[in-house]
């Protein structure tokens, strides 16, 4: 394998791994990667398999791509910022945990935008009442 090649795998390795994290950390796993992932895929065989000397203007053409679909796949909403709105809109109650949850696919197959919701448990003196707030609208559910 060509020391070009290597470093490309790398750099796309590094992004992929960079890309998870923002995902675990910020959105709790509801960003949907499966454009991204396919033009990670694709860019890799190409890398690859590639001979000719134009190797350059198609890794210009496959970030421009990534970091488009990278922007496309992010969510309006982060977690943190879904519990604002629920705890802004249902005034009186307090977070329960700090435990962060997403409910399992609510929204059937899409390629683009997420398929799961963030889940907001808060705690009033009588009851305990979990929301279900949708990341790319904002829209707040109860959640049984």
């Amino acid at each position: 394998m060509k020391k070009t090649t290597f470093i490309i795998l790398f750099i796309i390795l590094i992004s992929l791994i960079t890309m998870l994290t923002i995902d675990f950390l910020y959105y709790v796993g509801v960003i949907n990667f499966q454009v991204t992932i396919s033009l990670f895929s694709i860019s890799v065989i190409i890398f690859i398999f590639d001979k000719s000397k134009s190797k350059n203007i198609k890794l210009i053409i496959f970030g421009i791509l990534f970091m488009a679909s990278f922007l496309l796949v992010i969510p309006n909403y982060s977690y943190s910022s879904a519990v604002e709105k629920v705890t802004s809109q249902y005034l009186g109650e307090t977070v329960q945990s700090v435990e962060k949850n997403t409910a399992v696919y609510v929204d059937g197959f899409n390629f683009i935008k997420p398929t799961r919701h963030y889940i907001v448990t808060l705690k009033n003196d009588d009851f305990t009442q979990k929301y279900r707030v949708n990341p790319t609208t904002g829209k707040i559910f109860m959640h049984q």
